[in-house]
């Protein structure tokens, strides 16, 4: 970002080329020069000084490389590189430069007391030698000072950010976790309490200032911070959390056991559900799904066994109130043991139809859960999702928020199956990135969706030669020192581009009876001479769907001779029609 070029410049550039090459030693040697050389106030010395540290921290010189970074944030506050600028012109200043370069020293101070002082890294190898102090308590000094150190640069980043919210607590969030490693517990109370005060609509600061306040013994103000947060966030877990230990310590296990249903039902549900409230009964279908995936194995023990047997009868002695807790507790486990089969679950969710029931019907589609059951959800926001704009908005809101493959190509199953007016913008976006190990299906979606729109997408997947090309030109890359290819990545292209190819033809020929462009595009892959995969799938499709004589000789004398066809041709041919056999016998299309 250093956009002024002069002479000093040009010799840092030139310098940094040695690097590339290997030369650590001397090029390092050689920036050590340019900075004694050059004029003090030159452009150049922070950008020189910033590669000395790089380039030493690369050559397991830490303590080197934290001396270099330290000197170049002080020659850039010098000259006011720390001035604080709005978000849109951070980029460009010289402040980026200058938070770059004291995270670095941050950073490196706090993986050094992590690992101690006797750890080495040099490029990408890591050993742990003899620690370099004489006792343990030295040891702890140590790493102390490294992480003050680290905290004085986060402190200076803090102030730079002044104008920039989001960047300042990032930071501020750092300082404060490493003064609760430094057992400064009051320091990060300071901290919390000021991000709180200056973002009171962040409820993870007054969290975390909760959570200080208890470790500092103010337990009552505690609970106070967490009823607060609670009011206004009830599924903010890391608030039940603290709770939970709160009614642990003070020995009220009705309240610990209310708490830790809470914190399971706000677990599981994403945040994207936010009409699924907590209630008794919506908790207990949550705990059978919790239970079938293994996730649960029963009730969670709030206290230990020996704390159970000395309050063995105290629930009979509670107050009023916590026997009404726990009678409604009861209640609900008894009605959670009349549907504990999840699919019964499913089936009563499809029988409410409300945004509370398909939120939870999302919640099983993004969780995951394999087969029949997450099939069932899927099925059951397909019946609704064509006349509730609600459920096509949560579609949406799952494939942006997907946890898995097949949560995509459930969503783009049921797009398609209603026609949707974006189906087509979203599956064409998704269609070159069908490439991983377990397919999106988006070929298939497109075809349930019959828009010729599609088309030129799907040939674009083909990657056919040129008109008038009677075969591929495509050259695999070589495998060389200069390159990012691998030999393996052959094999994982088969499964990927290959298998997307496949898909695409099938889908081709759905449109080929009705557009020339799809039929002549099959008309072209057929006649690929180096890829037999694609060639031997076109002129399967080509005979199932559009009766072609030529590809139906083609696959017979294919049969007939010693080479076998694609094993994805096979397949697709038993498929479709009536009897196949890698043998000489006449190949009959299936009748209508």
């Amino acid at each position: 970002q250093m956009a002024e070029v002069d002479a000093d410049f040009t010799q840092v550039n030139t310098i940094l080329e040695e690097f590339d090459k290997g030369n650590f030693k001397g090029g390092l040697a050689s920036l050590r020069e340019c900075v004694e050389k050059f004029e003090p106030e030159s452009k150049a010395i922070p950008k020189a000084l910033t590669f000395i540290g790089i380039v030493s921290d690369h050559l397991g010189k830490a303590d080197d490389a934290i001396k270099a970074w330290e000197e170049a944030a002080q020659v850039m506050e010098k000259r006011g590189h720390n001035t604080p600028v709005s978000e849109d012109k951070y980029e460009k200043s010289p402040l980026s430069n200058y938070v770059l370069v004291c995270s670095k020293i941050s950073n490196l101070c706090v993986e050094q007391a992590n690992n101690g002082s006797g750890y080495r890294k040099k490029k990408r190898t890591v050993m742990y030698g003899p620690t370099l102090t004489a006792s343990d308590e030295d040891e702890e000094k140590w790493k102390n000072e490294k992480l003050l150190k680290a905290n004085l640069y986060n402190a200076k980043i803090v102030e730079c950010f002044a104008e920039i919210p989001e960047r300042r607590n990032l930071y501020r969030t750092k300082m404060a976790d490493l003064y609760m490693k430094l057992k400064d517990t009051q320091k990060a109370c300071d901290i919390y309490q000021q991000a709180h005060t200056e973002d009171p609509e962040e409820v993870k600061w007054l969290v975390k200032w909760a959570d200080c306040l208890s470790q500092l013994g103010k337990k009552e103000e505690a609970l106070q911070k967490l009823n607060q947060v609670l009011e206004t966030a009830p599924s903010c877990v890391p608030a039940l959390q603290l709770l939970l230990s709160h009614y642990k310590s003070a020995g009220d296990d009705v309240m610990a056991k209310q708490t830790q249903q809470k914190i399971r039902f706000y677990g599981w549900v994403p945040d994207f559900c936010t009409n699924l409230h907590y209630t008794p009964e919506i908790a207990a279908m949550v705990s059978e799904f919790l239970r079938d995936s293994g996730e649960e194995e029963g009730e969670d023990e709030v206290v230990d066994e020996e704390k159970e047997k000395e309050k063995e009868g105290e629930e009979e002695k509670e107050k009023e109130k916590d026997k009404e807790e726990q009678e409604v507790i009861k209640k609900n486990e008894k009605k959670d043991k009349v549907s504990k089969n999840p699919m019964q679950i499913i089936q009563k969710l499809r029988e409410r139809v409300d945004n509370a029931s398909t939120e939870f019907l999302a919640a099983v589609c993004y969780h995951h859960y394999h087969g029949s059951l997450e099939n069932a959800a899927f099925d059951a926001l397909k019946d609704r999702a064509a006349d509730d704009p609600f459920v096509s908005d949560m579609l949406f809101t799952l494939l942006e928020n997907h946890g898995s493959v097949c949560t995509i190509k459930g969503v783009i199953d049921i797009l398609a199956t209603i026609k949707h007016p974006s189906a087509l913008r979203v599956l064409l976006n998704l269609l070159p990135q069908d490439i991983q190990f377990y397919p999106m299906n988006v070929p298939k979606a497109l075809a349930k969706l019959n828009d010729p729109e599609a088309i030129p997408a799907l040939i674009s997947c083909l990657q056919l030669p040129e008109e008038g090309a009677e075969e591929s030109t495509e050259e695999k890359p070589k495998e060389d020192e200069g390159s990012d290819f691998d030999s393996d990545d052959e094999m994982f292209a088969e499964i990927g581009n290959d298998r997307l190819v496949d898909s695409s033809i099938e889908t081709l020929a759905s449109f080929s009876s009705s557009h020339a462009e799809a039929r002549n595009a099959l008309d072209r892959a057929s006649r690929d001479l180096k890829r037999k995969n694609v060639r031997d799938k076109a002129h399967s499709v080509l005979y199932v769907v559009c009766g072609e004589e030529k590809s139906g000789k083609y696959l017979k004398e294919t049969l007939k001779s010693s080479e076998s066809l694609y094993y994805t041709a096979v397949h697709y041919l038993a498929d479709n029609i009536k009897d196949v056999k890698e043998t000489g016998q006449t190949l009959e299309r299936k009748s209508e």
